[in-house]
């Protein structure tokens, strides 16, 4: 079943893509953890950390990372990014490490209202090798990633429902595995519930994030699930501020539990 998840994905962006012309333009507001269901012209600057703390031992990430999208065709966008992270752990010297670069394409499209409204997304995005090994990497550094997406989103007036779905693997240039070789793969299925107040002066958030290997065999460090309550502050019409906490509902052993993220919207017209 797990096999012919990517095949189910692509196989609905063509439907809802076939249909994309027959209603009209609406809007979502952008998850904090979540993939957004639309495409949007933004800047996005994030820092964030995460911390695991047991018996006296911790293992620490601060990162700094930045988004560009650019959308073209009223549905279609272009995104990319990248960013440093520092690590420091009990007994060890602190380092920082230059993040894996991407690079991606996005379709997005919103039909309805303002009292209704219903959303579909999808994309690929590609992640070039890492830039030195990271501590506690869960991906080869030598390989590249490739995450394919699918989101759907509704929403009624000041409330919005966003869920994704998408498939994070390993790759190399000519994207096959070599005799003997597992690429590490693992799903993330996210939820977003928002509701704005004020005209979206201010926008609640709750949002889930469960990170599932598609073979523990392999991968069996990403098993793990979060809750991230979160909250939107408009800063002025096209820029905010906002704040998004991670909290572990479960978690196996080395994966990162607390975190906090503090991020910066500007949207263009």
């Amino acid at each position: 079943m797990r096999d012919n998840s990517m095949k189910y994905i692509l196989s609905l962006s063509l439907i809802f893509l076939s249909v994309s012309n027959l209603s009209a333009d609406s809007t979502f507001a952008h998850p904090l953890q979540v993939e957004p269901v639309t495409v949007y012209r933004k800047i996005r600057v994030d820092a964030k950390g995460v911390e695991n703390k047991e018996s006296g031992n911790y293992d620490r990430q601060r990162n700094v990372s930045f988004e560009g999208e650019w959308s073209f065709l009223d549905m279609f966008s272009v995104k990319g990014g990248g960013g440093a992270t520092k690590y420091e752990s009990t007994g060890n010297k602190p380092s920082t490490l230059t993040d894996r670069w991407n690079l991606g394409l996005k379709f997005g499209k919103a039909f309805g209202g303002e009292s209704f409204r219903f959303g579909v997304g999808a994309g690929m995005r590609l992640f070039n090798k890492q830039t030195g090994a990271s501590p506690y990497y869960q991906n080869a550094p030598d390989l590249y990633l490739i995450k394919p997406s699918f989101s759907l989103g509704i929403g009624f007036g000041a409330l919005d429902i966003v869920a994704e779905m998408s498939v994070v693997s390993e790759t190399n240039p000519t994207f096959r595995e070599k005799i003997k070789q597992d690429f590490r793969r693992h799903y993330v299925k996210g939820l977003s519930v928002s509701y704005g107040f004020d005209n979206n002066q201010v926008r609640l958030f709750l949002e889930t994030l469960y990170y599932e290997p598609y073979d523990k065999r392999v991968d069996k460090n990403i098993d793990s699930w979060y809750m991230c309550p979160g909250i939107s502050y408009k800063l002025y019409e096209s820029g905010f501020i906002t704040a998004s906490a991670q909290i572990p509902m479960r978690n196996e052993l080395y994966t990162w539990d607390r975190g906090l993220k503090i991020s910066y919207f500007h949207f263009f017209e």
